[in-house]
């Protein structure tokens, strides 16, 4: 009796252990996404204004893509990292305002930049990046 009992009791706790074990997921990007394409072409800042990135995309119509500023390999926090800009192909273009909402009035002119920008739909297959200093993409 008492072997039944204690073959029950670790049935049961065997099931309980297993039972609370998450399920395996798996991540699965579209095989379409091989075809879809971001590219930055230009970063131009605008002291005190904002930061114009343009680039070209083959993303159907009604896509958007996420962006993170680095500087000198360390993500800025007052980049609107969370924010789906949306971007028309084949070309696309928005801005990000300087001195509002946390936002410098300006970048450091010594400082190396990059721009990462990726659409949410597969961002292992279209991130891209573009390296620049203040320099050589600001507006005269």
């Amino acid at each position: 009796m008492k072997s039944k009992v204690t073959s029950l009791l670790i049935a049961i706790m065997a099931g309980m252990l297993f039972g609370c074990s998450p399920a395996p997921t798996q991540t699965l990007e579209p095989e379409t996404t091989a075809e879809y394409q971001i590219q930055v072409q230009d970063v131009l800042v605008e002291p005190g204004i904002r930061v114009v990135l343009m680039g070209t995309t083959t993303l159907p119509e009604g896509n958007c893509v996420y962006t993170q500023l680095v500087q000198e390999d360390t993500a800025l926090k007052w980049w609107p990292v969370g924010k789906c800009f949306p971007v028309t192909p084949p070309e696309w273009a928005f801005a990000i305002p300087l001195g509002v909402e946390g936002a410098p009035d300006d970048l450091d002119r010594d400082a190396d930049y990059c721009i990462r920008v990726w659409w949410p739909g597969a961002p292992t297959v279209t991130l891209a990046e573009y390296h620049f200093t203040l320099a050589e993409s600001s507006m005269p």
